[in-house]
């Protein structure tokens, strides 16, 4: 969906040649499309090509867009602020003109409750899931957990979520 957004000739526009005021306009309308959305930011590349960030991205999005930009692919989704009340994931896609040039990148962050609930409806009566993401110069670190962990020696298996970064434990 987001790859989608990316191609409306509104949000190029707003990109290219729009305001700071125009591109607040479009993130709200984006964010008014996607369900459970905690922030949307449309962040533009200046001529120099460096990324002009407006001041509501923190570094760890910052950090997180910059990574999408270089590699001029849609970034895996990749959770934020764990462990705090602001916590989210972040999903980013390059906005490129009728050209291929990048122009910037769409960042929307999610509330992770429905991936949650998602995790939970699909647990099997007395199974235990989490979902992990690794982290820079460390282990992977739990993003969710549904179920109770089996007090026994319990079967585990493991999974790669799509083409994120995450990794889905079963047991």
């Amino acid at each position: 969906m987001l790859e989608k957004i990316t191609l409306q000739p509104a949000i190029v526009n707003a990109l290219q040649h729009g305001t700071t005021a125009e591109r607040n306009r479009q993130e709200d309308a984006i964010a008014s499309m996607l369900p459970d959305t905690v922030a949307v930011h449309l962040v533009p590349r200046n001529s120099a090509g460096a990324l002009v960030p407006g001041a509501a991205l923190d570094p760890a999005g910052l950090e997180y867009v910059q990574r999408a930009i270089s590699a001029n692919t849609p970034a895996a989704p990749e959770f934020q602020a764990l462990g705090t009340p602001s916590e989210h994931y972040d999903m980013a896609v390059p906005v490129r003109d009728q050209t291929q040039k990048p122009l910037g990148v769409l960042l929307v962050s999610f509330s992770p409750a429905p991936l949650k609930t998602r995790l939970e409806q699909s647990l099997p009566s007395g199974g235990y899931m989490e979902l992990q993401q690794p982290i820079a110069g460390a282990a992977a670190q739990t993003v969710l957990t549904a179920g109770e962990p089996a007090a026994t020696e319990a079967a585990i298996v493991t999974s790669v979520v799509g083409n994120s970064r995450w990794t889905l434990i079963y047991q």
